[in-house]
C-alpha cells in the first residue's frame, strides 16, 4: 500500500488527519505590527521553535485594534489550532474573549503584553529594569527633568516602565511630576499621536530637558 502510494504521489488530507488526531499541529500568533522590530524578531523564534516541533506557524495583526484581535482569535480557534501565543492590543480591555477561550481548556501564552488577571504561561521582558536603567543613564549624564512616553495606559509593559522610571528618579530624590509622563494609547503606531504627546511636553515651563521614550 505505501508503495502504491508513492506511485500515485498521495498526500495525507491535513484536515483530514486534524479531524482524526483532534490536533492540526498548528500554533496562532497574534501581535499588534509584523513591522515592529520586536515582534518580527519573536516571529522568527516561533516559527523556528514551531518548525523543529513539526507544528505550522499561523500569524495575525491585530493593529492595536481591539475588534480586529476578537475576530482574529474566534477564526483560530475556528480552525481547531492547538494553541495560541497573543501580545493583546492597546486597546484592549474588555478581556472576555480570552478568559472565554481560557476556561474551555485552550492553550495561551501571553507574551511581551499579558493580560495579568489569567492565570496561565506568561514570557515577558525586563521593561521595569530597561526604563530603570534608560532613566539612570540620563540622570548620570546630568538631565533632571526626564519625561516620559510610552504607550497605553491599560497595557502592563507601560505601567512596568513608569514604575521604572518612577523608580529611578526616587533613587535621584526626585519626585515624579504627572504632567512629564504621557501615554499613547495607539502605542506609537500613530506618529501624529507621538507628535502630539512631543509637543505638549515641550510646552512646558520648565521644559523637559530629556525624554525617555518606549513603544
Amino acid at each position: 500500500m505505501l508503495k502504491y502510494a508513492a506511485q500515485i504521489n498521495y498526500r495525507p488530507n491535513p484536515i483530514a488527519l486534524s479531524l482524526k488526531e483532534k490536533r492540526s499541529r498548528s500554533i496562532g500568533v497574534i501581535v499588534t505590527e509584523i513591522a515592529n522590530s520586536f515582534f518580527s524578531q519573536a516571529i522568527n523564534g516561533i516559527e523556528s521553535v514551531a518548525k523543529e516541533r513539526g507544528y505550522n506557524v499561523i500569524i495575525s495583526q491585530s493593529h492595536e485594534s481591539f475588534e480586529k484581535e476578537v475576530q482574529t482569535l474566534n477564526y483560530l480557534a475556528s480552525r481547531s489550532v492547538d494553541g495560541l501565543l497573543i501580545s493583546v492590543s492597546a486597546a484592549t480591555k474588555d478581556l472576555e474573549h480570552l478568559r472565554a477561550l481560557h476556561d474551555r481548556g485552550f492553550p495561551i501564552v501571553f507574551f511581551d503584553r499579558i493580560v495579568e488577571d489569567i492565570q496561565t504561561h506568561k514570557v515577558v521582558i525586563e521593561n521595569f529594569r530597561g526604563a530603570y536603567d534608560a532613566t539612570m543613564h540620563l540622570l548620570q549624564n546630568g538631565y533632571r527633568n526626564i519625561a516620559c512616553i510610552t504607550g497605553s495606559e491599560n497595557l502592563s509593559i507601560s505601567r512596568e516602565r513608569i514604575a521604572g522610571y518612577v523608580e529611578a528618579l526616587a533613587h535621584k530624590h526626585i519626585k515624579p511630576s504627572k504632567s512629564l509622563i504621557k501615554y499613547c494609547p495607539n502605542g506609537g503606531m500613530v506618529l501624529s499621536e507621538v507628535e502630539q504627546a512631543v509637543t505638549q511636553l515641550l510646552k512646558l515651563r520648565p521644559r523637559p530637558d530629556a525624554i525617555h521614550y518606549g513603544r
